[in-house]
Parts: structure tokens; C-alpha cells; sequence
């Protein structure tokens, strides 16, 4: 069984965006960002009841684990805080516990969230492009390990195999042929598959999430940024751009 600390090594910085859209409408927008060991991702879906707009944070410890994971949506009352207990003692930083905000041996406080404590050995749900990058580059084909709902904490047993002689999407970025080898990626909870990631040359090219499908935007991140927000309501992309207003 592969674990988040075989496959999450050392990462070079990257920015990309994807678009959301169902059938032939575009309804939203996501962004990744990896840059000092933390895992930035927004998305932002857009509906007849108004915009889905959730924010996740998972900070790593270069060589070891994951240690601290923020999220928050649309339609929570509060962030939440999860952190992986084996992480925190490994680095000597005191443990989450009790009311209000808890210095770190640095000395800063922890950001606000109601706080969960995980197992360890789990990965929190935002973190699974990671997973599936280190694969892409690895060339493995498959990864096993326990995937932590980002808001509840509890963790689900999830697989990420490659499937072989499957179609294309649907949809692919543009300058992308079908005929192009594409290899198709299935993530699978209690052989459910959950979402599946098309793959060519080493790059993501789309996914799928429950008939809602994602199309990355391969530019330059600059200029990728500007034709993924274009069209969406303003207030979701500066959402988008710069994060919730807490």
C-alpha cells in the first residue's frame, strides 16, 4: 500500500487553473497553487441558487507528512482545522487541543476553524492531485490510502488505479487531440468510482466529479488565470483570486 509519505516528496511550485463546466456550459472555476509546502486550492461552482465556493489549505512537512488542513465552503458555519497528531509530535509542536487559538513553538497562532484530529497515515480529500501528480511522474499505476473528508474528519479507504483502453473525455484543453495517448485514472471508494483523471505526456489534462467536468487551462499561469475567471460573476473571481473575506 502506497502512503502519503512515499508519494509525497519534495514538489517543484506550480499554479494551475481548470474549468468547470456541465455539458456545454461553463459554470465554474478551480485553482491549485503548491508553494511553500502548502496546497492551495479554490473552486468556485456556479448555480440557479447561487455560488458553491469552498477553500482548502494542506500544509506538508518536507520528507514526513502533512500536518495542518483548513477548509471551508459554502454553507458551513465555520471553518475546519483538521491536524495529524503523528506530524505535530514528530515536529515538537504542541498538540491542538482545549479553546481559542494555541501558539506553535514558533510562536504563531493557528488559524481559526472548529479542530477535528485525524489518524495518522490519512490524507486530507484536497490532497488527492498530489497523489495523483507523483503517480503521473512516477509512472506508477496505482495508490492506495485513507482519504479524510475535509469537513467531518472521517476517513474513507480510497484507490486511485489507471485504467487501461479507456475513451477520452469529452472535453480537453485546446491544442489537444483525441488520437493523442491518453491514459484515464479512477479514484475509487468502496469500489465506487468517485472521479476519473485523463492524463497525457505527464499532464492532467481534465477530470470528471459526479457529471460535473473540469478542463485544465494550459497556459501560462498569468494568462491561464484570466481566461478561467473570464465570465464568472465578479465576487467569484475574486474569490478565485484572492480567498474568502473573513
Amino acid at each position: 500500500m502506497s502512503t502519503p509519505r512515499e508519494l509525497l516528496q519534495e514538489w517543484p511550485d506550480f499554479e494551475r487553473w481548470e474549468v468547470f463546466r456541465d455539458g456545454t456550459q461553463r459554470v465554474g472555476a478551480m485553482r491549485r497553487v503548491w508553494k511553500y509546502s502548502v496546497l492551495l486550492t479554490r473552486v468556485v461552482i456556479e448555480g440557479d441558487e447561487g455560488p458553491y465556493q469552498a477553500e482548502s489549505r494542506i500544509r506538508f512537512i518536507p520528507g514526513i507528512d502533512w500536518d495542518l488542513s483548513w477548509f471551508h465552503a459554502t454553507g458551513m458555519e465555520e471553518p475546519v482545522l483538521l491536524h495529524n497528531p503523528a506530524s505535530w509530535t514528530h515536529t515538537g509542536s504542541l498538540p491542538v487541543i482545549g479553546s481559542g487559538n494555541i501558539p506553535t513553538r514558533d510562536g504563531r497562532e493557528l488559524p481559526p476553524g472548529r479542530r477535528r484530529p485525524v489518524e495518522a497515515g490519512t490524507l486530507p480529500g484536497y490532497g488527492e492531485y498530489l497523489v495523483l501528480a507523483r503517480m503521473v511522474a512516477s509512472g506508477r499505476r496505482e495508490a492506495q490510502w485513507n482519504a479524510v473528508d475535509d469537513e467531518t474528519g472521517l476517513a474513507q479507504q480510497t484507490r486511485l488505479v489507471a485504467v487501461d483502453d479507456a475513451p477520452p473525455p469529452s472535453r480537453l484543453p485546446a491544442g489537444v487531440e483525441a488520437s493523442e495517448p491518453i491514459q484515464r485514472f479512477d479514484r475509487m471508494v468502496a469500489g465506487t468510482v468517485r472521479a476519473s483523471h485523463w492524463v497525457a505526456d505527464g499532464v492532467v489534462l481534465a477530470s470528471e466529479w459526479s457529471g460535473i467536468h473540469s478542463v485544465a487551462v494550459l497556459d501560462q499561469a498569468g494568462s491561464a488565470g484570466w481566461e478561467a475567471i473570464a465570465g464568472l460573476e465578479p465576487a467569484n473571481a475574486d474569490f478565485l483570486l484572492q480567498g474568502m473575506q473573513r
